[in-house]
């Protein structure tokens, strides 16, 4: 099981990442590339390379079967925007 499956059944925590980067670079599974193990969608793995925090919005889009780029383009909408002064 996945990063992303685990997270969606309970059994891993958002901030648990880091330690699955860190299993990916000691070789947990040699033939995946850190997307697929991690359970990413290209998509999603683009973003979160991007902003960490995409992960978050990757996990509650799959659980509210939201499409992740629709949910993405809403959290980026509602973003306070800098003004000058």
């Amino acid at each position: 099981m996945n990063f992303m499956e685990k997270c969606l059944n309970g059994e891993a925590l958002v901030d648990d990442i880091d330690d699955y980067v860190e299993a990916w670079h000691n070789g947990a599974d040699p033939g995946m590339s850190l997307r697929e193990f991690l359970g990413l969608t290209k998509e999603e793995h683009a973003d979160w390379v991007h902003d960490s925090d995409a992960i978050r919005t990757a996990i509650l889009a799959r659980k509210n079967g939201i499409p992740f780029a629709e949910l993405r383009r809403q959290d980026k909408q509602s973003m306070p925007r800098a003004t000058g002064t």
